[in-house]
């Protein structure tokens, strides 16, 4: 399907499959945080392909997908 839908020229793969993984949830568990001044692990929520929530702990959606760090 997806090469039909190329060949016919409607959508480029390329932005097809990041369209896709932009509406996908991810929670990363575990990870370190960084900026400037501070280091500590955190969950990190990732929704719609932008960070959502930042904090210790973060109870799984139903829908994300959870990543262990």
């Amino acid at each position: 399907m997806i090469r039909s839908l190329y060949k016919l020229g409607r959508e480029p793969l390329a932005s097809l499959l990041q369209r896709h993984l932009a509406l996908k949830s991810y929670l990363l568990r575990g990870g370190r945080v960084v900026n400037s001044d501070l280091s500590e692990r955190a969950d990190v929520l990732i929704k719609d392909g932008r960070i959502d929530q930042v904090a210790p702990t973060i109870n799984a959606e139903t829908t994300a997908e959870v990543i262990n760090c």
